[in-house]
C-alpha cells in the first residue's frame, strides 16, 4: 500500500506549476485550432496530435520533469517514458476537442456516453473520485446523462483565483456552462460556500463527482506519499470530506476507447484515519494510472513535497 507520510492543510491552491504559455501559442490553439478541431472527430485527432507535439516541444523542464517521472513510477526506460508523456498531452488535448465538438452536436453525445453497463449498485450516497485523466468531463455526464445520477460536481470556478490566459478562460466558461446545462446542477466551487454545500448534499444522501488529483481542490488538505520512490503530494480534503459524512469513496473515471467512453470503477474506500483512506485511495487510483499512464494529464504537474525527499522508500 501506497505510504502516507503526513497529511496537512495546503498552503497553495490550485494546479501545481504554471501551466500558461506564450500568448500567441494560446491564441492560435484556443482561437483558431480548437474550433476547427469541433468540425469532426478526424480534426479533433489531428488537434490532439498537434498540441501535443508543439506542447511536447516548447517546455523542456516540463518534459524532464514527466519523462523522470514517468520513469521512476512506472520502471520505464527513458524512450517509453518519453512516448506516454507525449500520448498524455495528446489525451488531454483530445479531451478539449471532444468538448468543443459536442458543444457544437449536442445530439452525438449519447452515443458517445454509451450505455451504464455493468456499473456497481450503491446502498446509499458516494464520492465518485476521479483523475485529470482521459475524459474527466464526459466520465462526470456518464454518471448523469446515462446513469440518471443526481449528483453535483465539485471544481475550482474560473475566476481570479485560477489564472488562465484570456483565451483558454473563454473556451473554459463555456465548456463549464455546457457541462452544467447537461448536468442539470451548477458546478459546486471547491473554496467558500461550495464546500459547505456539497457536505450538505452527501448528509441529505445525495452522491458528489469530483477530481482528486490536485492538491488545494476540495477542502485545501494535502497528503505527502511516497511513489516510486519520490515524496510527493496529493490532494487529501477528498478523503477528510468522506471522513466528515461518513460517506465511502468511489474511484471513476472515463477515457476514449474506439470512438465512444468508456468508463472504469474501483474497488470502494470506506472512510476511516485519515492516512489509511488517503493511502488506500492513492492505491487505487495509481492502479488507473499504472494500466493506462498515457491518460493521466498531471505528470509534470504533481508537486514534490516541501523537503522533496528522495529516500527509496517502499511505495
Amino acid at each position: 500500500m501506497t505510504r502516507v507520510t503526513r497529511v496537512t492543510r495546503d498552503g497553495n491552491r490550485g494546479a501545481p506549476g504554471s501551466r500558461a504559455g506564450s500568448a500567441s501559442w494560446t491564441e492560435l490553439r484556443y482561437r483558431v485550432l480548437l474550433p476547427l478541431a469541433a468540425r469532426s472527430f478526424a480534426c479533433g485527432a489531428a488537434y490532439a496530435r498537434v498540441v501535443a507535439s508543439i506542447e511536447y516541444g516548447r517546455d523542456a523542464r516540463r518534459r524532464e520533469t514527466a519523462v523522470n517521472r514517468i520513469s521512476a513510477w512506472l520502471g520505464k526506460p527513458a524512450a517509453d517514458a518519453a512516448w506516454v508523456y507525449h500520448a498524455a498531452l495528446s489525451s488531454e488535448a483530445r479531451e478539449e476537442a471532444d468538448a468543443a465538438y459536442f458543444m457544437r452536436r449536442p445530439e452525438a453525445l449519447a452515443r458517445f456516453l454509451g450505455a451504464g453497463g455493468d456499473a456497481p449498485m450503491e446502498t446509499g450516497p458516494v464520492i465518485y473520485a476521479g483523475l485529470h485523466f482521459g475524459s474527466p468531463i464526459l466520465a462526470y455526464l456518464h454518471l448523469c446523462r446515462v446513469r440518471g445520477l443526481n449528483l453535483h460536481a465539485v471544481g475550482r470556478r474560473l475566476d481570479a483565483s485560477n489564472p488562465m490566459p484570456a483565451a483558454k478562460r473563454v473556451f473554459g466558461t463555456a465548456k463549464v456552462a455546457w457541462l452544467e446545462s447537461l448536468a442539470g446542477r451548477p458546478l459546486l466551487d471547491s473554496a467558500g460556500d461550495g464546500l459547505l454545500q456539497a457536505r450538505a448534499e452527501l448528509v441529505e444522501g445525495r452522491s458528489l463527482y469530483a477530481v482528486v488529483d490536485v492538491p488545494g481542490d476540495v477542502v485545501d488538505r494535502a497528503a505527502d506519499v511516497e511513489i516510486g520512490g519520490e515524496r510527493v503530494r496529493f490532494a487529501a480534503g477528498v478523503t477528510t470530506l468522506a471522513r466528515l459524512t461518513r460517506v465511502p469513496l468511489r474511484p471513476f473515471v472515463g477515457l476514449r476507447e474506439n470512438g465512444r467512453l468508456r468508463v472504469e470503477y474501483g474497488p470502494l474506500v470506506e472512510p476511516g484515519e485519515a492516512d489509511a483512506t488517503c493511502g488506500q485511495l492513492v492505491d487505487v487510483m495509481r492502479g488507473f494510472v499504472e494500466r493506462w499512464p498515457s491518460e493521466w494529464w498531471l505528470w509534470p504537474f504533481v508537486p514534490a513535497s516541501p523537503d522533496r525527499g528522495r529516500d527509496g522508500g517502499r511505495s
